[in-house]
């Protein structure tokens, strides 16, 4: 794991990987964000149902 940080790391010292890196960090987020939308929905439904 912290190999593959050293690579990213010397990637975007060498200025290519920026925009990729602002694009993986969008998708995490988003992906998070829909995770964290879900488990509040299923949530809810739990307690209409009554569980």
């Amino acid at each position: 794991m912290i190999q593959i940080v050293d690579y990213i790391i010397k990637l975007i010292q060498e200025e290519k990987l920026w925009i990729l890196l602002h694009f993986i960090i969008i998708l995490m987020s988003t992906q998070l964000l829909l995770i964290v939308l879900l488990i509040q929905v299923y949530l809810r439904f739990m307690n209409q149902i009554g569980y």
